[in-house]
């Protein structure tokens, strides 16, 4: 068991590494909500190298605490991405806004009855 995780962590290692490289000569966004959509997945980034690092230190509870703080922030982007309106963007930005519960960002209300599952 211990040897399987080890390989799984180095493969996600290997993969950072992959889709590091593959971001870094990209051009940056040219409007707010793409500024905070990357933000947002830098985040991310950085949650799965702790979530990692956590791990790899044998540090599981902590490791699955950071899960919540990646899945809310992966969450809050998509939201932004398919159903925030400019308004909101902006008032994201300007730190006044609160996002919805994440029960009602994954609502049929919010996502209509598949789109979730077709966003990625």
């Amino acid at each position: 068991m211990e040897k399987r995780i080890e390989d799984y962590l180095k493969d996600v290692q290997e993969n950072f590494k992959k889709v590091s490289l593959a971001l870094a000569d990209k051009e940056v966004a040219n409007n707010e909500r793409q500024l905070l959509l990357i933000s947002y997945f830098d985040i991310d980034m950085e949650h799965i190298q702790a979530i990692h690092l956590l791990i790899m230190q044998k540090l599981y509870g902590s490791s699955f605490a950071l899960v919540r703080s990646f899945y809310e922030t992966f969450l809050r982007a998509l939201w932004m991405l398919k159903s925030a309106t400019d308004d909101e963007i902006e008032n994201i930005k300007n730190n006044q806004f609160k996002f919805p519960c994440t029960k009602k960002m994954v609502s049929r209300n919010q996502w209509g009855q598949t789109r979730l599952i077709y966003a990625f």
